[in-house]
């Protein structure tokens, strides 16, 4: 398996992880015998990550499908994507109001008090202490992590000439490592005299 491959393969899961990640709940608040409300990834932040992971699935799919010059700046980009995902997972990870969102007003509206004892009253304490950062925050933090470490090293690799990257046989253009047939006085891709 090439290193190009294996790349490709594991942006692909790590996309898919950080999808999977929008939809897995990113807070949870519970206030016991009165209400407990849960907000997921999309419903907040998680919508950045979500399109940001599809967005970096796209380049996978492409480096997958369209093999060629021009796709050594795709590992760049994906590691550009992956370091948002996972600093806007950090971030909702360290600022829990982030996640929360509306919930404050949510769990207000939801508290009823039939018997008149000041139960809304008690929706007035430090909520953030009864927050919980939930599964998909921790989901979204890997796979951003993961997504910026591998592209970063795939586009380490590109530049370092590894086997499974610079194709054996006519060789590469210098300039965009483009493949070169047998003979060739100039690249295809980009114009730079092979001689």
């Amino acid at each position: 398996m090439t290193v190009r491959t294996a790349y490709t393969i594991l942006v692909g899961l790590t996309c898919a992880l950080a999808i999977a990640g929008a939809f897995l709940p990113w807070a949870s608040l519970d206030l016991p015998l009165l209400a407990s409300i849960t907000r997921s990834g999309y419903q907040g932040d998680g919508l950045i990550t979500l399109l940001l992971g599809i967005m970096a699935a796209g380049f996978a799919g492409y480096l997958w499908f369209q093999p060629g010059p021009g796709s050594r700046l795709i590992p760049m980009f994906t590691a550009f994507l992956g370091v948002l995902v996972f600093a806007i997972a950090v971030i909702n990870y360290v600022d829990t109001e982030r996640s929360t969102g509306a919930l404050e007003r949510e769990l207000k509206s939801s508290v009823s008090d039939p018997f008149g004892l000041g139960l809304p009253e008690l929706v007035d304490v430090d909520l953030d202490s009864l927050v919980d950062t939930g599964s998909g925050v921790y989901v979204t933090m890997v796979a951003g992590a993961i997504l910026a470490l591998a592209s970063g090293a795939a586009f380490a690799a590109y530049y370092l000439e590894l086997p499974g990257l610079v194709p054996e046989g006519g060789g590469a253009c210098l300039r965009c490592k483009a493949r070169l047939p047998d003979g060739a006085k100039y690249c295809a891709a980009c114009g730079q005299s092979v001689d």
